[in-house]
């Protein structure tokens, strides 16, 4: 039982190194370049997925404790760090924002009730942020509560 909570603990706490280094670069190299005003504590419990949170943390916690070969995986540990600090370098976090949160042609319904297709630059709890095809211009959504 002991093993479990040390497991869980320290799964926690090492899951989450990672996650907020390359979350915190990707905001600085891709929502920021698009002029995306967010706060970092909304936008990063928005994009975390906290079912996928908790099994990577029991793995992680697993890995670097009990495991076989822990000493190998403590060295994969820093270069995933390390692969993270790269989202910080702007192409880098760029083409990872793109990933994670582009959407071309995506039908949107504007604030003046014109539907069109736009490129959905980031959805965030509150606000989508688009940008319409061939403007450059970042424009701001805000989600109405159904």
């Amino acid at each position: 039982m002991a093993k479990l909570f040390s497991v869980l603990f320290f799964g926690l706490l090492f899951a989450l190194i990672p996650t907020a280094i390359l979350l915190a670069g990707v905001m600085e190299s891709y929502l920021k370049y698009h002029g995306i005003h967010e706060y970092f504590n909304p936008y990063f419990a928005y994009t975390l997925n906290g079912w996928g949170y908790l099994l990577s943390s029991f793995f992680v916690g697993y890995l670097l404790l009990y495991a076989p070969l822990s000493n190998l995986f403590r060295g994969a540990y820093l270069a995933m760090i390390f692969f993270a600090l790269l989202a910080f370098f702007p192409p880098v976090g760029r083409s990872i924002g793109e990933i994670l949160f582009y959407q071309r042609g995506v039908s949107l319904t504007l604030k003046n009730g014109e539907k069109r297709e736009v490129e959905i630059l980031y959805e965030g709890r509150e606000a989508i942020y688009y940008r319409l095809p061939g403007d450059t211009r970042t424009s701001r959504l805000e989600k109405t509560l159904p």
